[in-house]
């Protein structure tokens, strides 16, 4: 709820939706349920496809970051090693793939 005070101040919802996923949350959204903060670039292709929509037009950015973890026995892992550099490339390139 921090992140819509910024968007919105003085926000109270008269009704929420829980969803036990990022994915729910952005799907809820898309099906006409209710209202998403969205985290760019992972909704880019629904944005572009016009399945979701800024209704405020407005975008922000957050301090939060994915993390990739691992048991410490495969930190020395050439294949979590190829892994990261693959999802951190592929992270990279979505903004390029699905522009805004």
């Amino acid at each position: 709820m921090r992140e819509w005070k910024v968007l919105i101040p003085d926000l109270e919802p008269a009704d929420s939706i829980v969803c036990d996923s990022y994915f729910s949350v952005v799907k809820s959204a898309e099906e006409g349920l209710g209202v998403a903060l969205g985290i760019m670039p992972v909704i880019n292709r629904a944005v572009n496809d016009k399945r979701l929509a800024f209704p405020m037009g407005q975008t922000f950015n957050l301090k939060q970051g994915y993390w990739m973890v691992a048991p410490q026995n495969l930190l020395s892992s050439e294949v979590l090693s190829g892994f990261f550099e693959w999802t951190k490339d592929l992270f990279e390139l979505l903004p390029h793939l699905y522009p805004r």
